[in-house]
C-alpha cells in the first residue's frame, strides 16, 4: 500500500469507520514500525469497527499518546493538546467493557462530560507503559505494552508521521476484537 493510499484510507477510516475484517486487512498489509520511530507527541483518532469500547475515548476527551523514551511512555493524554496525562491503573476497564455498549447516546455524552469534569482526580505524572517490539499478526513490529492493565497496542506504519494501531486486550478480555485507532506525529 502506497503512503498516500494509506493516508486515504485512514481519513476516510476516522471519519466513517470501517468493517473490521477490512482494518485487520490494511493492519497486515502495512510495514512495521522500527524500534525509535515513537518519540514525542502523537494525536490519537479512533476507528469505528464496532468494538464495544469505540468512541469512549474520543467521548472522554482523549488526545493522544506520548513516547519520551522506549522505557517512559505515557499511553492516555485527554484534555487540549494532550495536557492531562491519565494513570490507566486507575481506569476501570472490564467495566468500561461490559457498559459502555449498553449506554444510550445520551448516556455516553453524559459520562464522558463527567470523565472530563473528574480527570484531574487521575492524572499521573508517572509512565504508564513501555515500548518493546512483539510479534502480532505476522510481523515483529513496536508495540506499547501498558504496565498495569492488560493491554497491549500494536503498530504499523501508515507513512513516516502516522500509525494505524490495535488495541489488543489480554487477561480474560482477549476474546474482544482489537480496539483500532491512528496516531499522527505532532
Amino acid at each position: 500500500m502506497t503512503d498516500l493510499a494509506a493516508r486515504t484510507w485512514a481519513l476516510r477510516a476516522v471519519r466513517t469507520g470501517v468493517p473490521r475484517a477490512e482494518a485487520l486487512e490494511v493492519f497486515d498489509a502495512l510495514p512495521p514500525v522500527p524500534p525509535g520511530t515513537l518519540r514525542g507527541a502523537w494525536h490519537g483518532e479512533g476507528i469505528a469497527t464496532s468494538h464495544p469500547l469505540d468512541g469512549a475515548l474520543e467521548a472522554c476527551g482523549w488526545w493522544g499518546k506520548r513516547f519520551e523514551s522506549d522505557d517512559r511512555v505515557f499511553p492516555l493524554l485527554f484534555g487540549p493538546e494532550g495536557a492531562l496525562a491519565i494513570d490507566p491503573a486507575r481506569l476501570p476497564l472490564r467495566l468500561a467493557i461490559q457498559l459502555w455498549p449498553r449506554l444510550t447516546p445520551g448516556a455516553r455524552r453524559a459520562t464522558g462530560r463527567a470523565f472530563r469534569t473528574s480527570a484531574r482526580a487521575l492524572a499521573t505524572g508517572q509512565p504508564g507503559a513501555h515500548l518493546a517490539q512483539r510479534a502480532y499478526r505476522g510481523a515483529i513490529s513496536t508495540a506499547m505494552v501498558y504496565d498495569r492493565q492488560p493491554i497491549i497496542d500494536h503498530f504499523r506504519s501508515l507513512s513516516a508521521d502516522r500509525v494505524l494501531g490495535m488495541m489488543e486486550l489480554k487477561d480474560g478480555l482477549s476474546h474482544h476484537p482489537p480496539l483500532v485507532f491512528t496516531l499522527t506525529a505532532t
